[in-house]
C-alpha cells in the first residue's frame, strides 16, 4: 500500500479547493492507485499525486490526464483549472491588510504594526534630545529606515505635542548632486522652529554622487547642525560598511567616534516581537513551532529582517482560518528561500516580452560599485516613461503589487538590497551586465554635462569612449533602457566625429615602400640566426632533462639516508627541468614523515678509545654494528655500548655528549637493558646468568654493582626496575635499590611455553635465556602495577599497593599474549599486549578490552606521552600509528626498508616518533596525523564539490554544506531516514546538489544551490535498493547505481525536470559507470586478472572520475587498482596500489578520485587512508603517499588553480595539500635549509652546471606567496 495522502483543508484557499476536489473525483471513480492512473494515461505516478496534493497548481496536461484516469472530461476540468488560476492569482496580488511589510520599509503610518526596536527607539530618541548630531550605522537588512520612521518618528511627534513645542521634520535620501538639491534644507537660521533633518542611506553619497565637492559641501552642510545657535537637528543612517568611507571627513569621523547608535541584530526576545505582535494586533495567530522556527532561523543572521518580514507576509498569504502555520512557511521556500520563490512566481507570471523589461527595469534600480559592492538606485519615473518600451508601466506596477519594487510620486527603488542578494535570477543579471551598467551610469553622466554645459561639443563621446558606448548602447544593440536624453547625446557624438573624420584621411601613404625594402633584408639575417638559436635550445633541453632525471633518482636513493639531500636533489631536478619525474621527486620529498636520520658508521676499533664515529648526514657504510644500541631520553639520545666502551649521541645536535670504559672488555657485550635516561644498564653475563647493575652519576663517575637476580627490565619512568628472583618477581627502586614489591611464587609455564617462535621472530634478549618458570615483568609508570607476560600462558597484573592481581578480562586463557613486548600507557590506565594478529589495548582499571588493532606481529610497542596513540612495529614490513579511542584505521603506515626494527621511542615535546635500525636513528614527523582532531563520533559520509569549494557531510538525515575556504556553514537539509547508506552528488559546477538515503525505499531530493530551491524529489519504485548517486554534468539528469535481488549492480538514468527514468545499464565500473549518460548503452564487462569478482556483482560501487575537459575517465576498484579510460575506450594502463599498503581488501581499496583542472593530475584516496597523485599523461606516480591524517579517504578535490588538494573522511576534519610543485619547492629550500654546496653538486650532477636552487627563483616560474 502507498502511504496516506496528507489531509487537505479546502478553505484554505483556491489551490487546495481544487487539490480536494481532484481526490473526490478520484474517489468517486473507485479510488485507483496512481500506479493504475499512470498506466492508463502515460504520466508519471509523481506528476499526478502532486496534482492532488495541494502544494502548487499543477499543469493543464496533468489535469487533463487525471480527469481521464478517473473518467471524467478532461476540457471540464481544465475550464475548473484556468478558474482557479485566475481566483489564485487575484488572492496572490491582494496584498490588502497584510500585518507585515515584506521587503517594503515601515513608514510613520504602520506604527502600530512596528514591532521589536522599543529599546532602540527609545534610546535613538535620548540621543536625539541630547546631540544636535546623531548617527545611526547598520549593516543593510538591520532596519535602519524602518527605525527612522516608524519608531523614532513617532516618538519625535509625540515628544514635540507633550512639551508643546513646534518642530520641522523633513527625511530625505541624498541622491546624485546632495548639496545642490538639499542644501537649503540645511542652512542655520536664527528663528522659527527648530528642523530635524533626517537623512537616509548617507552611503548614496559615495555610490550615486560622483562629484567630490558636491559630496563634502553636503557633509559640511550637514554638520553646521552642531552650532546650537543653527536650531537644526540631523540624523544620518549608513550602511555599516560605508564607516570607513565616512571617517575620510575629519568632522563626520569626530562624530561617528561620538553619537553613533549602532543598530545591530534583534535579540530573541525582540524576533519573537517581531513576529507575533503584527499578527496578534490583527487578529491572527502565530503557531508555536513556527515562532520557534523563525527566531531560530533569523537570530544572528545577516539581512534577516528584510527575509523575516517577506518570509512571514508570504505565510500569511498561505493562512488557514486565520492561523500563520508552519506548513505555509515551509511552503514560501522559509527565510532564504522566501524572496526568490515569490520573485520568481512574478517573473514567470510576465510574458516573454515582459520579462525582458522586467531585466531593463530591475537593472536600472542597482548601482553596481567598482569594487563588487552594489546598491539601489532611486530612478525617477518620468525617466522611465521616456523608454521607448510600451510594458515598463505594467510590469512596475506588477513589480510593485509583489512588493519588490516601491513606488512614490515621483521616484521608482528596490524594496530591498535583500532582493539582491537572495534572487540568484537577479544575482545573475547582475554580473552578466555588470560592465553595461557601469558604462550606462557614465553615459548618464555624460549627457547630464552636456545638457548643463549649454550641449556644448568639447562635452560629446568621441573615439574609444563612443565606440564602446556604440557596441553597448547601438541601436542594433537595444537602447530600450536609455532616456530622451541619452539617446540624443549618442547622436550628437555620432555626427560630431563623422564631421571630424572627413578632414583627417588625406595624410597617410608615404613611408610604405621604405619599410617593405627594410623588412625584406632583415628576413635572411633572422631566419638563420633562428635556426642556430633552436638547434642550441633543443641540445640544452636534452641535456636538462638527463640532469633532472638524475636528480630524480638519487633524490629517491636518499629516502633513508639523508632527508635533507633529498629535498635539495629534489628542488634541483624541478629546477632544472619540469618532467613529472622531478615533480614526483618533489612531492615525494615534501610528502615523507623522514625529517631526519643520523646513522652510525660502526666501530673503528683501530681508534685507542674504540669511539663510535657518527656520519654526519650520510653513511657510508653500516657493515659494522654496535653490539649493543639504546634510545634514551625520550628517542633524543642514542647510547652505544661496544668494545668495552661507551659513549652517548645528542640526535637531534648530531654530537656526543659523552664515553667511557667499561670495567671489563666484554661488560659491553653483556648489555641487556637501559633505563629511560641512560645513566644505569643491566648487564647479564650470558654464561653464568649474573647480572649488575652500572651506574653513570652526574659528575661522570660510574660503578658496577652485583644484584641477586637477572632478566632487568626498567620501568618507562626511569624510577623502578623489575627483576627475576628465582620463581618470584621484584620490584626495586632505582634509587637505593629498596624492594618495593614482591610477588608470590610464580608456577613453571608449560614445557613449550619459551619453544622457539615459528615465525621466526628473534628471541627477547631479556628473556632469551629465562628459565622455564620464570616470566617477563614490566612495571607501569608510578611502580602501582606490574604486569607478568609468559607467552602462552593468561597475562597477571600485580597491583603493588594491594599486593595481589587484579582481575580482568585478560586472564582468561584465549587472551594470553603471543609475545611479551608490553607496554603502559603513561598513566597506567592502558596496557597493550601482543596478540597473533596484532595488539590488543586492556583498561587496567576496568579489566575489560578496548580494541584489537590489526597490524600483524608487534615486537615493540610505545604510547605516546599522552597516551592517544600508539606506535606499533614488528617482523613486518612497516610501523604503524594507531590512535587509541578510534582505532578502526592506523593514522600512519610508514615504510622500513632498512632492516628489522630495535628500538621505538615518541620525543616527550614534539609529535615525533624516532626508531632504531640498521644503526641508524629515523625521525619521523607526525604533526599531522598526531595534531589533527578526530570527531568523538564519525560521520556517516562527506562530500567534496568539484572545484573543492563547497563541502557536504551528513548525520542521519541531516545533510549539511559547508564553504570551505571559510569553514562556514551554508545549509542545513533534511532527508527522509531509510536505513540505507547516504547518498550526495554535487554539478561540476557546484550549482547543483543531490541528496538522500538509499536502501528499498530510497528517495532523492535535487537542490538548486544558487537559488536556494528544490528541483526535483525523485523517488525510485519499491525494492530498488540504490547505493550510489552521481548528477550529469549539465545537471539534467541523475544516474542511480542500485543493486537488484539477487546481488547485481546495475545503474538507472533519470530525467530530472521529468522525474522519469530514461535509461536502464548493467555494472558500475567501465565506461558505463561514469557521469557521461551516452555511454551508459555500450556497457561491457570489465575483469581483472586473477580475480573472480565482475564489474557487475560487487558490495558497492566502484569509484569514478571525469576530468573537466572530458578527455578521461577513472575507475577505481577493491584491489587498488585504477583503469584510466580515454575517448570511451579502456586503454589497458592498470594503477597499481600503494607499495606500503597492507594486502587486505579494506585498506587497499580505492574510496576517492578526483582530476584537476586541466585534466592532467589524478588524486587516488584508499580505505588505508594514503592519498596518491599520479600524472595521467605519463602514467607516472607523481611521490608517494601524502601526509593525512589516517582516516580512510572519502572525497578529494583540486582547486580550481591546481594548488590545492582537498581531502575529506568521516572522521577528521577536511585537510587541504600543497600540490603546486613550485609552492612545494619553495618549503622544502625553507625546511632543508641553504641549497647544495658546490662541492655537493659536483658529487651527485657532475654533468650538470652548478646553479643555486634555492633562494632565487627561476625566470619562468611564478612569484611565490610567502608560506
Amino acid at each position: 500500500m502507498g502511504r496516506p495522502e496528507r489531509p487537505l483543508d479546502p478553505e484554505a484557499g483556491p489551490v487546495q479547493r481544487f487539490a480536494h476536489e481532484l481526490r473526490l473525483l478520484r474517489r468517486g471513480f473507485g479510488s485507483p492507485s496512481y500506479r493504475t492512473m499512470s498506466e492508463r494515461t502515460r504520466v508519471s505516478v509523481t506528476a499526478l499525486s502532486r496534482a492532488a496534493s495541494g502544494e502548487r497548481l499543477p499543469s493543464a496536461a496533468v489535469v487533463r490526464a487525471y480527469a481521464r484516469a478517473c473518467g471524467a472530461d478532461p476540457d471540464v476540468w481544465e475550464q475548473r483549472l484556468n478558474a482557479v488560476a485566475r481566483q489564485a492569482d487575484a488572492r496572490r496580488e491582494d496584498g490588502a491588510g497584510a500585518p507585515y511589510q515584506g521587503l517594503a520599509r515601515f513608514e510613520s503610518a504602520d506604527r502600530a504594526l512596528f514591532f521589536g526596536r522599543d529599546r532602540l527607539a527609545d534610546e535613538a530618541l535620548r540621543m536625539v534630545r541630547e546631540h544636535r548630531f546623531v548617527v545611526l550605522v547598520g549593516a543593510s537588512g538591520s532596519g535602519k529606515s524602518s527605525l527612522l520612521r516608524a519608531g523614532l518618528l513617532p516618538r519625535l511627534e509625540r515628544f514635540a505635542q507633550d512639551q508643546g513645542c513646534d518642530c520641522e521634520l523633513t527625511f530625505l535620501t541624498p541622491g546624485c548632486r546632495p548639496a545642490a538639491d538639499y542644501g537649503r534644507l540645511l542652512v542655520p537660521r536664527r528663528e522659527g522652529p527648530e528642523r530635524l533633518v533626517v537623512v537616509d542611506q548617507l552611503e548614496e553619497i559615495f555610490t550615486l554622487c560622483r562629484d567630490r565637492a558636491d559630496r563634502w559641501r553636503f557633509v559640511d552642510q550637514l554638520l553646521a547642525a552642531r552650532d546650537p545657535a543653527s536650531r537644526l537637528r540631523v540624523v544620518v543612517a549608513v550602511g555599516a560598511g560605508f564607516h570607513g568611507r565616512c571617517a575620510e571627513h575629519p568632522g563626520l569621523a569626530e562624530e561617528l567616534d561620538g553619537h553613533t547608535l549602532t543598530v545591530g541584530p534583534m535579540t530573541r526576545a525582540e524576533l519573537r516581537e517581531a513576529v507575533v505582535g503584527p499578527a496578534t494586533s490583527a487578529g491572527l495567530r502565530v503557531e508555536r513551532e513556527l515562532t520557534a522556527r523563525l527566531v531560530e532561523e533569523a537570530t544572528d543572521q545577516p539581512c534577516a529582517l528584510p527575509m523575516l518580514s517577506h518570509a512571514l507576509r508570504e505565510t500569511w498569504r498561505r493562512r488557514r482560518s486565520g492561523v500563520l502555520t508552519l506548513q505555509a512557511y515551509e511552503e514560501t521556500g522559509g527565510v532564504r528561500g522566501a524572496i526568490a520563490r515569490a520573485a520568481e512566481e512574478v517573473y514567470g507570471s510576465l510574458t516573454p516580452e515582459q520579462t525582458g523589461t522586467a531585466r531593463r527595469v530591475l537593472l536600472a534600480l542597482i548601482t553596481p560599485g567598482y569594487d563588487g559592492e552594489y546598491t539601489r538606485r532611486p530612478l525617477a519615473r518620468a525617466a522611465l516613461r521616456e523608454w521607448p518600451d510600451p510594458e515598463v508601466p505594467v510590469v512596475l506596477e506588477r513589480l510593485a503589487a509583489a512588493r519588490l519594487v516601491t513606488l512614490d510620486g515621483q521616484h521608482a527603488e528596490l524594496a530591498h538590497d535583500a532582493l539582491v542578494t537572495h534572487w540568484p535570477r537577479l544575482q545573475g543579471w547582475i554580473e552578466e551586465s555588470r560592465e553595461r551598467m557601469r558604462r550606462h551610469r557614465d553615459l548618464a553622466e555624460a549627457a547630464r554635462d552636456w545638457r548643463e554645459h549649454g550641449r556644448d561639443p568639447g562635452s560629446l563621446y568621441r573615439g574609444a569612449r563612443l565606440a564602446v558606448a556604440d557596441a553597448l548602447f547601438g541601436r542594433d544593440r537595444g537602447d530600450h533602457d536609455l532616456t530622451a536624453g541619452e539617446r540624443a547625446f549618442l547622436s550628437a557624438s555620432r555626427v560630431a566625429q563623422t564631421m571630424e573624420g572627413w578632414t583627417s584621411d588625406r595624410t597617410r601613404g608615404r613611408v610604405r615602400g621604405l619599410v617593405l625594402a627594410l623588412s625584406l633584408a632583415l628576413m635572411g639575417t633572422l631566419t638563420v640566426s633562428h635556426i642556430a638559436w633552436q638547434e642550441s635550445r633543443v641540445v640544452e633541453r636534452q641535456r636538462g632533462l638527463a640532469a633532472a632525471r638524475q636528480a630524480a633518482a638519487l633524490a629517491g636513493r636518499q629516502r633513508v639516508t639523508d632527508p635533507r639531500v633529498r629535498a635539495l636533489l629534489s628542488v634541483a631536478a624541478w629546477r632544472l627541468s619540469q618532467i613529472p619525474e622531478s615533480r614526483g621527486a618533489l612531492m615525494d620529498a615534501f610528502g615523507s614523515a623522514e625529517s631526519d636520520v643520523f646513522a652510525m658508521e660502526g666501530l673503528r676499533e683501530e681508534e685507542g678509545a674504540g669511539a663510535v664515529a657518527a656520519a654526519g648526514r650520510a653513511a657510508t657504510s653500516r657493515s659494522a654494528v654496535p653490539a649493543r644500541q639504546f634510545l634514551v631520553d625520550s628517542g633524543r639520545a642514542l647510547l652505544v655500548a661496544s668494545a668495552g666502551t661507551w659513549s652517548t649521541w645528542d640526535v637531534v645536535d648530531r654530537r656526543r655528549t659523552g664515553t667511557g670504559r667499561f670495567t671489563s672488555a666484554e661488560s659491553a657485550a653483556h648489555v641487556t637493558a637501559a633505563s629511560p635516561d641512560g645513566r644505569t644498564l643491566a648487564l647479564t653475563d650470558p654464561r653464568t646468568g649474573d647480572t649488575s647493575l652500572w651506574r653513570r652519576a652526574p659528575d661522570g663517575s660510574t660503578s658496577e654493582r652485583p644484584i641477586v637476580g637477572r632478566f632487568v627490565r626498567f620501568g618507562v619512568d626511569g624510577a623502578s626496575y623489575v627483576m627475576a628472583n628465582g620463581s618470584r618477581v621484584l620490584l626495586r627502586s632505582l634509587e637505593d635499590d629498596r624492594v618495593l614489591f614482591a610477588t608470590e611464587e610464580i608456577e613453571p609455564a608449560p614445557a613449550d611455553a619459551n619453544d622457539p617462535d615459528p615465525s621466526g621472530a628473534p628471541a627477547d634478549p631479556t628473556t632469551a635465556n629465562s628459565p622455564m618458570d620464570t616470566p617477563t615483568s614490566h612495571p607501569a609508570p608510578g611502580a602501582r602495577l606490574v604486569a607478568l607476560c609468559r607467552a602462552g600462558r593468561p597475562l597477571l597484573l600485580w597491583d603493588t599497593l594491594r599486593h595481589r592481581t587484579r582481575p580482568g578480562d585478560w586472564r582468561a586463557p584465549a587472551a594470553s599474549p603471543a609475545y611479551c613486548s608490553l607496554a603502559f600507557s603513561p598513566d597506567g590506565t592502558r596496557l597493550a599486549v601482543p596478540t597473533p594478529t596484532g595488539t590488543r589495548i586492556w583498561d587496567t582499571v576496568t579489566g575489560r578490552r578496548l580494541a584489537d588493532l590489526a597490524h600483524g606481529r608487534a615486537e615493540h610497542l610505545a604510547f605516546t606521552p599522552d597516551g592517544r596513540f600508539l606506535a606499533a612495529v614488528g617482523g613486518g614490513p612497516e610501523l604503524t600509528v594507531w590512535r587509541v579511542a578510534s582505532p578502526a584505521a592506523p593514522v600512519l603506515r610508514h615504510p622500513l626498508t632498512d632492516g628489522p626494527v630495535t628500538a621505538l621511542a615518541w620525543d616527550r615535546t614534539t609529535p615525533t616518533l624516532r626508531y632504531l635500525t640498521g644503526g641508524a636513528v629515523h625521525t619521523l614527523d607526525l604533526t599531522t596525523p598526531l595534531i589533527t582532531p578526530w570527531y568523538d563520533i564519525p560521520l556517516d559520509d562527506v562530500l567534496l564539490s568539484s572545484d573543492g569549494a563547497l563541502l557536504a557531510t551528513t548525520e542521519g538525515d541531516r545533510f549539511h554544506l559547508y564553504d570551505t575556504e571559510s569553514g562556514r556553514p551554508l545549509a542545513t537539509l533534511t532527508a527522509p531516514a531509510t536505513g540505507g547508506p547516504p547518498l550526495m552528488s554535487f554539478t561540476p559546477d557546484g550549482g547543483t546538489f543531490a541528496y538522500g538515503t538509499g536502501g528499498p525505499r530510497s528517495s532523492v531530493v535535487v537542490r538548486d544551490l544558487r537559488d536556494r530551491r528544490t528541483r526535483a524529489v525523485l523517488t525510485p519504485p519499491a525494492g530498488t535498493d540504490v547505493r550510489a548517486i552521481a548528477l550529469t554534468p549539465e545537471g539534467d539528469a541523475l544516474r542511480l547505481t542500485r543493486t537488484t535481488a539477487d546481488g547485481t549492480l546495475g545503474t538507472e538514468l533519470w530525467d530530472i525536470a521529468r522525474r522519469v527514468r530514461t535509461g536502464v545499464g548493467r555494472g558500475s565500473d567501465g565506461p558505463g559507470a561514469g557521469p557521461v549518460p551516452e555511454t551508459m548503452a555500450h556497457e561491457e564487462h570489465t575483469t581483472y586478472p586473477e580475480r573472480t569478482a565482475h564489474a557487475e556483482r560487487a558490495a558497492s560501487p566502484s569509484p569514478t572520475a571525469l576530468s573537466p575537459d572530458g578527455r578521461h575517465q577513472a575507475t577505481g576498484n577493491a584491489y587498488g587498482e585504477v583503469t584510466v579510460w580515454t575517448a570511451g575506450r579502456r586503454p589497458g594502463t592498470l594503477v597499481p596500489a600503494p607499495a606500503d599498503a597492507p594486502a587486505c581488501l579494506t585498506c587497499s581499496r580505492v574510496t576517492a578520485l578526483a582530476f584537476s583542472e586541466d585534466g592532467a593530475t589524478l588524486a587516488i584516496g584508499y580505505g588505508s587512508g594514503d592519498v596518491r597523485v599520479w600524472d595521467v599523461d605519463a602514467r607516472l606516480p607523481l611521490g608517494g603517499s601524502l601526509r593525512t591524517a589516517g582516516d580512510a579517504v572519502r572525497t578529494l578535490a583540486f582547486t580550481p588553480d591546481g594548488v590545492t588538494l582537498r581531502v575529506g573522511g568521516v572522521r577528521a576534519p577536511l585537510q587541504s595539500y600543497t600540490v603546486d610543485p613550485d609552492r612545494i619547492a619553495a618549503r622544502l629550500c625553507t625546511r632543508a635549509g641553504p641549497s647544495l654546496s658546490p662541492e655537493e653538486w659536483r658529487t651527485y650532477l657532475p654533468d650538470a652546471p652548478y646553479r643555486r636552487v634555492c633562494g632565487t627563483r627561476p625566470a619562468d616560474a611564478p612569484a611565490l606567496p610567502p608560506t
